[in-house]
């Protein structure tokens, strides 16, 4: 995640929230996103994360 961080910041972005959790149980009190990337390994990929996003309809 501090690469991350360095790698963006290189390119002078700002607006990136950035969470080392357990992804199961998302991150309501800062939903909801315009765009969601996750980096992980995981069996099944949690239906809450449809839910976060913004909706564009």
């Amino acid at each position: 995640m501090n690469r991350a961080r360095r790698v963006n910041q290189s390119f002078d972005i700002e607006n990136i929230l950035y969470k080392n959790a357990d992804g199961w149980s998302g991150w309501p009190e800062e939903a909801p996103f315009d765009g969601i990337i996750v980096t992980a390994k995981c069996e099944t990929v949690p239906n809450l994360f449809g839910r976060s996003a913004q909706s564009w309809s």
